[in-house]
Formats: C-alpha cells, structure tokens, sequence
C-alpha cells in the first residue's frame, strides 16, 4: 500500500495541467498585487515630494485637526443614551491635542448638541492653531506641519507595507483555479492605503 505522500506525488503527475494553472495564478495574483503595489507608492512618494518641495499644507493640517476632533467626540459621544456619554474622557484626548478653551467635562449631556459641540471645539482648536503660529511665525510653522506630516506619512506607509505583505501571502497561497483574490487584493489593498 503506497504511503500518503506517495499517492499525492501521483495525482499531481497524472493532473498537470492543474498544477499549471495553479502556478499560472499564483503568478498573476504576483503581478496584480505588484500592479497595486506600485500604483500607491507612485501616489504616496509624489505627495511625499509635494510636501519635501516647501507645498503649503497649512489648510490639510487644519482639516486634519477638524477631522481628529470630529472622530474623538463621535467617539466619546457615541450612542443616543446620554449616560453612555464620556465628556470628561473627551475632553482629556482634546486637552492631549491643544489646550482646549472650553470646559467640555463640566458639560450636561443633555444641553449638548454633537453638532454644536463639534463646531465650537472646531473654532476653539483654531483659535490655538492661529495663536501658536503667530507665535512660531509663519515659516516655522510650515516647517513644523511639513515634518508632522512626513512622519504620520512614513509611519502609515510602513504599516501599509507590513499589512501588504500579509495580504500578498494570503492571496499567493490562495489561488486556486476556483479563487479570484484579486479583487479583494485591490479592495483590501486600496482600503489599507487609505488609513
């Protein structure tokens, strides 16, 4: 009686067109993932050169604190229950971004509108924004906004790249002649450049 290994040394003599077409796609989902691969690190190093060039990104700075502070009180005020509210814990990731000028933890839950309160934190942060830059100058500033920017940059790219190699590792020992990870590759792939 021929051992296991012996009987599967056999199907895949007797099946080679089947081990050809496994090799053939796993050498396309290769060339895919490349494809992806090489698309976004054209976009992610032509915005990184944009911002080493002196780019004025003073006002995606800006709408990067909007948003952060927009995340953080959909966060802390998630839920219609007021009880489930967390102004105080609120208020101290706010207090870890700019010395806030509204005493977001002393609140009512129910006086507080999301919206309003968004708004006047929006308001509050660029207020801070404005004076800190008035204060640097204008040209430190920049400087300091360029190299944040670099560095969250880097950092999210990295990630990406690690999340990517997961990702191709999965797709190359998935193919099959039954699976198409392509477009999840793509949409996994386009989701995690994203971030």
């Amino acid at each position: 009686m021929p051992a296991r290994g012996e009987d599967a040394d056999q199907d895949r003599r007797e099946r080679p067109e089947e081990v050809e077409e496994q090799n053939f796609l796993i050498r396309k989902r290769v060339l895919e993932y490349d494809d992806v691969m090489n698309e976004q690190r054209r976009v992610v190093y032509k915005y990184r050169r944009e911002i080493l060039e002196g780019r004025d990104i003073s006002e995606t700075a800006r709408d990067e604190v909007e948003g952060v502070i927009e995340r953080l009180v959909d966060e802390y005020t998630a839920g219609d229950l007021l009880e489930e509210w967390d102004l105080g814990e609120l208020e101290t990731q706010l207090r870890l971004i700019w010395p806030v000028g509204i005493d977001v933890a002393t609140l009512a839950p129910e006086t507080v509108d999301r919206e309003k309160l968004k708004d006047a934190l929006d308001d509050d942060a660029m207020s801070a924004y404005d004076e800190r830059e008035q204060a640097l100058g204008e040209e430190l500033m920049r400087h300091l906004e360029r190299s944040i920017l670099l560095q969250v940059i880097d950092n999210r790219w990295r990630e990406h790249l690690f999340d990517m190699d997961y990702l191709r590792e999965e797709s190359t020992s998935a193919a099959s002649p039954r699976s198409t990870p392509s477009s999840p590759t793509k949409t996994r792939a386009s989701t995690c450049s994203r971030s």
